[in-house]
């Protein structure tokens, strides 16, 4: 026979359940939450959002990546050589002072219309980039004076560095509200693999644009590309933690001195040294790495020695995919174990760069290319995945990094060039000094 409840048990029984509906919301919650296992019904309603999301910035980047570099090469043609880097800082430094507003004025806006809006300004610096490439062939027109080129690229670099500050943030908040504690490094990992891919998806679309259409056929399809990415943004659906119930119960309105006050705090300010060996990864990835292994085959035909950088290039976009899905996993399994690797590969880049420079041994650049395809992609991953774990704030833990990670990284742009100006072999040794500060404060992650 089965066991039955006597009368006398029955009423403490009730009172331990009290109330039921409570139990109702934490059923509902758990749901709605994903999870690691692959059937879990929660994964299945997230994980497509997620993809969908990636696929949009993957189509945004693709058409953005390739017309920075381009007009880049313009400037120079124009004899503007320094006006690239230039405009870089600059949209670096507006990047992060709108990553200090983003979170004022974001959280009261739908994601998908930041998104798109966000898209525009990049559409916009597509076409006024179209604008600068007919001053090769028109150089008597206003547009193609120098103050005119300055004007317009400087405010082209700080619209879109608004957009790179409100893009970025929510996508780092969406894809939180799509992770639960168990997988964030594999959701972070997979958007992160399919948004990097358009460093490939980006140079192929260049190279054959570029070769059937030319140059104005070049920024009239990519321009295309952002619209189509602007209008893909418009159905990004809402995950339940961007509800309106949810923003009515949320956490006290962030406001500025909330802001400066967070990143004064210990557990925030212990982020900084790994921060800071990212963005100066990335300035010296930006700065150096195709400059570098060009010098290598610079005995060759130009046409040949172009291809052999594209090869180089290619390797480093793959790599970056890989690294994306392979920190995930990691980070899955050991939080400390992802951050010793990424620092591991700092270490072992700054070593690889002396040796491939000081030797112009041009197979050297592909490890090389391998190891900054981490720096790059796995190391954005993998902060994104700590800061998302670390920290209990919805937030100001994103936009005090996208706003530090900004300014260290238009201020890297800055000290790689004087630097390759006195002496390239100091970048090399500030990569690997980098590298040791962030390895010993590992413990602040």
């Amino acid at each position: 026979m089965y066991a039955r409840d006597s009368p006398d048990t029955l009423p403490q029984k009730f009172l331990e359940q009290e109330k039921p509906y409570k139990k109702f919301e934490q059923f509902a919650e758990e749901a709605t939450t994903p999870k690691t296992s692959g059937g879990d019904k929660g994964e299945v309603d997230h994980l497509p959002k997620v993809l969908y999301l990636a696929i949009a910035f993957l189509l945004i980047f693709s058409a953005y990546n390739p017309v920075q570099n381009t007009v880049s090469v313009l400037f120079g043609q124009l004899g503007e050589d320094y006006l690239g880097i230039f405009a870089m800082v600059v949209v670096n430094q507006t990047y992060g002072i709108a990553s200090l507003i983003v979170p004022i004025v974001g959280p009261k806006l739908p994601p998908r219309i930041v998104f798109a809006c966000s898209s525009c300004c990049f559409v916009a610096f597509i076409y006024i980039g179209k604008l600068i490439s007919s001053c090769a062939a028109e150089s008597t027109s206003l547009i193609c004076q120098s103050y005119f080129i300055y004007t317009m690229m400087m405010a082209a670099s700080i619209l879109t560095g608004f957009g790179l500050g409100f893009i970025w943030f929510t996508g780092s908040i969406y894809i939180q509200a799509c992770c639960n504690e168990n997988n964030k490094g594999r959701m972070f990992g997979i958007f992160g693999a399919i948004q990097q891919s358009s460093n490939l998806t980006g140079a192929v679309l260049a190279l054959v644009l570029l070769k059937w259409f030319g140059v104005s056929g070049f920024f009239f399809c990519q321009a295309l590309i952002g619209l189509l990415a602007a209008v893909l943004f418009t159905r990004v659906k809402n995950p339940s933690e961007f509800s309106q119930q949810e923003k009515v119960a949320n956490q006290d309105p962030v406001t500025l001195r909330k802001l400066m006050h967070f990143m004064a705090r210990p557990k925030m300010k212990g982020f900084y040294p790994l921060i800071m060996l990212s963005s100066y990864s990335f300035g010296f990835l930006v700065s150096n790495l195709s400059k570098m292994s060009a010098n290598t085959v610079s005995h060759l035909p130009q046409d040949e020695a172009n291809v052999k950088v594209s090869y180089v290039l290619v390797f480093f976009g793959v790599s970056e995919l890989i690294a994306s899905l392979v920190c995930g996993t990691i980070f899955d399994k050991s939080k400390e174990l992802a951050v010793k690797i990424m620092i591991g590969f700092a270490f072992l880049a700054s070593i690889l760069d002396c040796l491939g420079y000081n030797f112009s041994w041009y197979m050297m650049f592909f490890p090389i290319g391998f190891c900054f395809g981490f720096l790059d992609s796995g190391m954005q991953v993998l902060l994104g995945a700590l800061l998302s774990s670390r920290f209990t704030e919805k937030y100001e833990q994103f936009a005090i990094f996208r706003f530090v990670q900004g300014l260290y990284q238009a201020f890297f742009f800055l000290v790689c060039l004087f630097l390759e100006k006195i002496s390239p072999q100091l970048m090399f040794v500030v990569h690997f000094a980098m590298a040791v500060y962030a390895w010993r404060a590992k413990k602040g992650y």
